[in-house]
């Protein structure tokens, strides 16, 4: 009996563990399982930000909208690219993904963008 119990508590814990699979971006992108889940977290910001950046404001209640989803999605995004970029440094993988994105994408006071140096 103890025998049955053991082999079935093995085989539920084994299903449960499973390395976890490619995942799908915004884009309908499948993206490789070896992307950490705060990289993740931003590709599926960061995409929703440059989607709106690139919509049309065609009125002004448009333009409201975009700017609103702009202000949401956007607003950190260049000092979260740089902080992913230093921390995943060694990564080949994390470090491929997160060239697809522009560094420097938000206002700095009218000043064009340094190379961007992430701040606490």
């Amino acid at each position: 009996m103890k025998y049955i119990i053991c082999t079935a508590l093995l085989l539920s814990s084994c299903a449960t563990a499973r390395t976890p699979g490619p995942w799908v971006d915004n884009f309908n992108q499948q993206r490789k399982p070896a992307i950490p889940a705060d990289v993740r977290s931003f590709i599926i910001k960061r995409q929703g930000c440059d989607h709106f950046r690139g919509e049309p404001g065609y009125d002004a209640e448009r333009q409201k909208f975009l700017t609103e989803q702009i202000d949401k999605l956007c607003t950190g995004t260049d000092n979260e690219l740089s902080k992913l970029l230093h921390k995943y440094a060694g990564s080949r993988v994390v470090g491929e993904t997160l060239s697809e994105f522009e560094q420097c994408i938000e206002s700095y006071q009218g000043r064009d963008c340094p190379t961007v140096a992430w701040t606490e």
